[in-house]
């Protein structure tokens, strides 16, 4: 919803309204204009920003998850990945729990491994496209956690939460958009990357027992994290 949020208070922010019954049209938005000049150029740099379209293909290519929304475009990506959300899920079942046989966690991150280089491994997008998403994404964040926009927004934030959280949740509810607070997302989110930083960064030749069960122990609080981020997101286990 960081994405949608952004273009939101965008597009109202250049006097346009999406649809009849946009719940914009009624606040003002006077509190913007000190942000004349930063929202300006955000706009005018909009056809050198990443396209849904090429996010949503390459998510597609890499990991085999499509977006959901109208902005997606319907034609597969080509050489989408086979399996990896079934072997990531299978491995984080095994390194929750406490004791678990570590020929199963070591079997299970190569699993993971091996989808990971059938969906590309390091070519096509990899290299430019995290990062640029990641820029973009950051800059987005920090633009909804100025006062401007909290002035903007009627928002409440929560204890704990990213600045940024409370003009997405803001936004969710005026929209009436589903799903959980932005928390949950962001933590499925970061606790996703590190998991598959760790395996991507890891020996995958080793093979050693040992090295499994310590993967496991040493990330066995992020592991949890991201369950209890993914029960909360989609209402279900991970598998």
């Amino acid at each position: 919803m960081l994405v949608r949020t952004m273009d939101a208070v965008a597009t109202r922010f250049q006097g346009r309204t999406i649809g009849s019954k946009d719940p914009l049209a009624k606040i003002d938005i006077d509190p913007l204009r000190p942000l004349n000049n930063l929202l300006w150029g955000y706009l005018q740099s909009g056809p050198l920003r990443l396209t849904v379209r090429r996010r949503a293909h390459e998510y597609e290519h890499q990991y085999g998850l499509r977006l959901s929304g109208h902005s997606v475009p319907t034609e597969p990506s080509g050489g989408r990945a086979p399996g990896f959300q079934e072997a990531f899920h299978t491995l984080l079942r095994l390194a929750a729990k406490g004791k678990t046989d570590p020929s199963r966690v070591g079997d299970a991150l190569g699993e993971v491994r091996m989808a990971l280089e059938k969906g590309g491994g390091a070519h096509n997008q990899f290299g430019d496209l995290p990062w640029t998403a990641r820029v973009e994404m950051l800059m987005q964040q920090w633009v909804l956690a100025r006062p401007e926009v909290h002035a903007f927004l009627p928002r409440r934030r929560a204890a704990g939460d990213e600045p940024w959280m409370a003009s997405v949740d803001a936004m969710k509810k005026l929209h009436a958009w589903p799903g959980p607070p932005a928390r949950h997302y962001r933590d499925l989110a970061v606790s996703g990357e590190r998991l598959l930083l760790s395996i991507r960064s890891g020996d995958e030749d080793d093979g050693s027992h040992e090295r499994a069960a310590a993967w496991a122990g040493r990330w066995r609080p992020e592991v949890k994290r991201y369950i209890h981020a993914y029960k909360a997101v989609t209402g279900a286990d991970p598998g």
